[in-house]
């Protein structure tokens, strides 16, 4: 196939979006460690404001995926969605046992310390802390056979009945009582109440899977689309100021609004997502789009290798300031991350490692 023929396949807006994604992961991992640190510090002030930010990361690649994988014209058997888990799930453990073997065997040999097998195991087994991401992939994949009879255009009022049940069990329940437990001091009363229906079925990533098909395939009005948008603004705010207007030095709660289920961080991304799809996606691919593509194609590696990255960085650059220090790692990752996922792409046998 010419490189013509290839740029007129691909979705310009996909790529872009993938791009912003895996730029958003690496900022979370550039500011987290700013944002444990003292509550009414400035530091906390400027972590918070870039990690919070930075939560679209993972609802992206996932909606992404939905948009992808669920398209009516893409041919979905249970055997090739069998054969996608393997894959992920090879890669799953090369990368683990790869992070497990840095720091539990080589960083303890290089400070003196001693070597923990029962530690070099669980970190094998339960994956580097980004890691996850890739299990909570495998999942989807295995469900998407289930989901494919039913996601079709014709049965778009059931779907969007689907994505409604979860934004109320799944996403906005949580926010609203932990809202409840701050006025009345009672513990997850609410959440409690509504887990009894036992509806974990119709929630979180299955939620942002099938909102990246419904939102490229339906096409949305332009005054919801607005809506949309102004919704992600509001998530935007709440995500920002959420942890910085209830934390304190007993109650840090900010993972409560940087979850990736909770209503405000869905409504930043599904307006983010929207935003570029609906912006892009009539744009064609010109000659020199193909550098889009290029860092398109690297952002899978980019995000399995960006963590050790970021910690080697640690290790030369500390100014001790969030402001400077997290825009610093964050520039400086990822340039490096790119560089170095893009040379292994040219060599075959790495190339394996970092492509999906």
């Amino acid at each position: 196939m010419s490189d013509t023929s290839i740029l007129k396949k691909r979705v310009f807006s996909y790529d872009i979006i993938r791009i912003i994604a895996v730029l958003a992961v690496i900022m979370i991992h550039s500011s987290v460690g700013f944002v444990t640190s003292n509550p009414q510090s400035t530091n906390f002030i400027f972590g918070n404001i870039f990690d919070g930010m930075s939560r679209i990361g993972v609802p992206l690649f996932v909606m992404i995926s939905g948009a992808l994988m669920l398209d009516e014209n893409k041919t979905v058997t249970i055997k090739i969605m069998l054969k996608y888990a393997l894959r992920i799930f090879i890669l799953l453990c090369i990368w683990s046992l790869l992070y497990a073997f840095v720091y539990q065997i080589i960083n303890p040999i290089i400070n003196n310390a001693s070597i923990s097998m029962d530690k070099f195991w669980n970190a094998f087994v339960y994956g580097h802390y980004h890691l996850w991401y890739l299990y909570m992939l495998i999942g989807l994949y295995l469900i998407t056979p289930i989901l494919k009879t039913f996601v079709k255009k014709s049965n778009e009022k059931i779907i969007l009945y689907f994505i409604t049940l979860a934004v109320i069990i799944q996403f906005t329940i949580p926010l609203c009582n932990l809202l409840i437990n701050q006025i009345t001091g009672t513990t997850n009363l609410l959440q409690n109440f509504f887990s009894k229906f036992q509806l974990g079925f119709v929630g979180q990533y299955t939620a942002y899977y099938l909102l990246g098909w419904y939102i490229t395939n339906i096409n949305i009005k332009k005054k919801h689309r607005n809506l949309l948008y102004a919704l992600g603004v509001v998530g935007l705010l709440i995500t920002i100021l959420g942890p910085q207007l209830l934390i304190n030095d007993t109650n840090k709660i900010y993972n409560n609004f940087y979850s990736d289920t909770s209503i405000n961080v869905m409504c930043y991304s599904v307006g983010v997502f929207a935003f570029f799809f609906y912006s892009l996606s009539n744009k064609k691919y010109k000659r020199n789009s193909s550098f889009i593509m290029t860092l398109s194609n690297l952002t899978f590696g980019v995000y399995l290798i960006h963590p050790y990255i970021l910690y080697l960085l640690g290790k030369f650059i500390n100014t001790g300031n969030a402001l400077t220090q997290v825009p610093l790692n964050w520039i400086t990752a990822t340039i490096i991350s790119f560089i170095i996922v893009f040379l292994m792409s040219k060599i075959p046998l790495l190339k394996k490692l970092v492509r999906f």
